[in-house]
Order: structure tokens, then sequence, then C-alpha cells
């Protein structure tokens, strides 16, 4: 039976509660436990889609002031046969804490929340979950109406007069938790606005450490990701404004790879012995700043641009012993800037690599580079063919081929 809890303080003792409904959480209230000994756990078969084990109450106008602390949340999913369940549930809660608790065993999130406002989550552990924290806003607002607002999204950097956050999550705080083994996505962040993610812990990922869609003005910093299969970060949906400094991704597929997504700042991250590249902008990913992040022993490219980038500035990055170039501009990437970098010995994987490649790309200003090739190869810096026209290369250490059209140097 579902319990429906009003305001105070609700102590749970030690034990293990077998849950077949939802707990219902209403504005001002604390349900608390003994951390580790207290266990809310889903019962064997439920065979419900999308239920909560705990949730706010008023899912139409939002609550206010809810906190969660000290429980042991298990969703149980090797003993259900459908469906997906997860632990807690806001929908337009404003305020909440959430602190001291073990989320396990979802077939969905540890914790679903959308038009979540100016809430903490703090210092829990996410495991073997599908998701560890999904937040995304626009709720129940349709498709077209959704897709009405990526449109002005996209053409307006500031909504002033146009209520866009109030249909956002926005300003919510995701410091200090663990994230281990968990399936699809450690932290989504979607259509929401403000966030911060720091100083978060992640290790065995199948997919994705981070993740941004549609989302404006996030701060992700000093985050550690590392003995993920997937991605340290993923952004897309046109993702802008938003800082990612400070963090850290270890193996995986990509570092950290952004697509269709603009106006970002990557800073003094390290992205190192990834499969594919360190740092990744595909399909018209645009006015993105790259500045003193790391590139060490990837696969392939330490930086790469590839399809319509333009307008980029990569800045004092050291691109080190990857697969294949320090840093490449690839199909119709141009006017993009890359100056005062360090690119040492990259090519590890094949000779016919380099330090900056230029392909099918142009007015790029190539400047004060170091670059160190491997011995034995010929060239530093290589502009491919006819259709890289207008690019600049000054003041660089390293040798130039000249494939394209109209080069200064």
């Amino acid at each position: 039976m579902t319990q429906d809890t009003r305001g105070g303080r609700v102590q749970l003792l030690e034990g293990t509660f077998f849950l077949g409904d939802s707990i219902l959480l209403s504005d001002n209230i604390t349900l608390a436990g003994l951390s580790a000994s207290t266990i809310l756990k889903l019962e064997d078969n439920h065979g419900y889609n999308g239920l909560f084990l705990v949730r706010n109450n008023n899912i139409n106008d939002g609550n206010e002031g809810i906190t969660i602390q000290d429980i042991t949340f298990d969703g149980n999913k090797n003993n259900q046969t459908m469906g997906y369940q997860h632990g807690v549930g806001f929908s337009k809660v404003s305020e909440a804490r959430i602190t001291g608790c073990v989320f396990r065993e979802f077939s969905g999130a540890g914790i679903f929340a959308n038009r979540l406002r100016n809430s903490i989550i703090s210092g829990n552990a996410f495991e073997k979950n599908n998701y560890g924290i999904n937040i995304e806003g626009f709720a129940s607002e349709g498709n077209l109406f959704l897709r009405l607002v990526r449109k002005v999204l996209r053409f307006v950097r500031s909504a002033s007069g146009i209520k866009i956050e109030g249909l956002m999550s926005r300003d919510n705080s995701l410091t200090n938790n663990s994230f281990l083994r968990n399936v699809t996505t450690d932290i989504l962040i979607a259509d929401s606005v403000r966030n911060i993610i720091m100083n978060n812990t992640h290790e065995g990922d199948t997919s994705t450490s981070w993740r941004l869609s549609g989302a404006i003005c996030t701060t992700i910093y000093g985050n550690i990701s590392k003995k993920q299969a997937g991605y340290g970060l993923y952004m897309d949906g046109k993702s802008y404004n938003n800082t990612i400094f400070a963090n850290s991704s270890e193996g995986g597929i990509i570092g950290f790879s952004v697509t269709d997504s603009d106006y970002n700042s990557f800073q003094e991250n390290i992205a190192i012995k990834a499969t594919n590249y360190g740092f990744g902008f595909e399909k018209v990913s645009s006015h993105n700043l790259v500045v003193v992040n790391t590139a060490e022993e990837n696969g392939n490219e330490g930086i790469m641009f590839h399809t319509n980038c333009v307008y980029n500035v990569v800045l004092s990055n050291r691109c080190e012993r990857n697969g294949h170039h320090g840093i490449s501009f690839l199909y119709g990437c141009d006017y993009n800037t890359a100056t005062g970098n360090n690119l040492l010995e990259n090519g590890q994987a094949n000779v016919g690599q380099c330090e900056i490649y230029i392909h099918k790309s142009s007015y790029n200003l190539i400047s004060a580079n170091n670059c160190k090739k491997i011995t034995g190869r010929d060239y530093d810096i290589y502009i491919t063919d006819k259709d890289s026209v207008g690019n600049i290369i000054v003041n660089n250490v390293g040798k130039l081929f000249n494939g394209g059209e109209k080069t200064r140097y």
C-alpha cells in the first residue's frame, strides 16, 4: 500500500523493509535511516513499470524542502521480470537534499528527477544501476513543445522575456558522490540549466560517466572517471555555455566527446588511454574553447575536430604519444585557431600520422606550436589537399607539408 507522509521527520530503524508501492513525501519532511542498516528493498517479481520506492506526493504542482538521508535503496533487479523501477523520483521539487544514501541494482535510475530546483545530492553511492542520477526538464510538455523550445535555445542566447528556465531543472548541486559499475550513464543532465557536478568519482561504468544533452551553463569540476568502457563525458543536443574544468578520464572509448554543441569551455582536463580520441568534437560543434588540457596515450587523436566544426580555439594543450595525430581538423572544420600547444611524439600507431593534420579544412590559424615528431618521420604539420584553402601556418617548431591552396607561412 502507498504510504503518504506529511511534514516533520520519519526515522527508520535498522532492518530490511520490502516495498511493493511508493512511499510518498510531502513538503518539509525528512525521511532518515541508519545508513547501511536501513534498507528499502523492492519486493520480488514486482511487475510494475516506472515504480519509485520513494517519490514526492504532488507531482502536478510540486513539493519543497524534502530531505532523504542515510538509507540504502535496493532495486532487487535480478528478481524482477519486467519494466524499469527507480529509487527516488522527484517531479517539480525544490530545496531537496539527498545525502548519505546508497542506491544499488535498479533497472532504471537510482534518482530520477524532472524540473528539480535548488537541490543538493551529495555523499551518496550508486552501484550497478542502469542510471545513477537522471535529471531532466520539459516534462509533460509534449514533443512538439520540446522541439519548439530547442529551436528557441538554438537561436536565442539570452532567454529574457521567455519562461524557458521555469520548464527546466536548474541550480542543483551533485557533489562527492561515488559511482561503481553502473550500466548506461552515471549522471545525465538533460534540458537543464546552471547545475553543478563536482568532486564525484566514477569507476567501471559500462557506458558514460557524465552526459549532457540540451544542457546550459553546467559546471563539471574536479571529477574522476576511470576504467569505464564508454565515455568520460558525452555532450550533445545543442548543449552550450557549459564549463568542463579539471576533470580526468582514463580509459574507455573517448575521454571527452562533443557533438552538435557550441560555446563550451574545456580547461585543465586530462584524457588518457582512451581507445579512440582524448577530446573529440564532431558535427557542427563550434566556438568551443579548449585550453590547457592533456591528451596522452589515446588510441587515435589527442584532440580531433570532424565535420563542420568552426571557430574553435585550441590553446596551450599537451598532446603526447597518442596513436594518431596530436590535433586534427577534418572535413569542413574552418576558421579554427590552434596556438601554443605542445605536441610530442604522436602517431605511435601509424607511421603516416603527424602532430597537426588538416584535411579538407580551410582558413585555420596554426601558430606557435611546439611539435616534436617521432624520430625518422618526415613532417610535423601536414595539409593534405587542394580543398584546404587559406590556412595560416606561422611560428611553429616543426616541418610543414603543404598540399593545400593559398597557404600562408
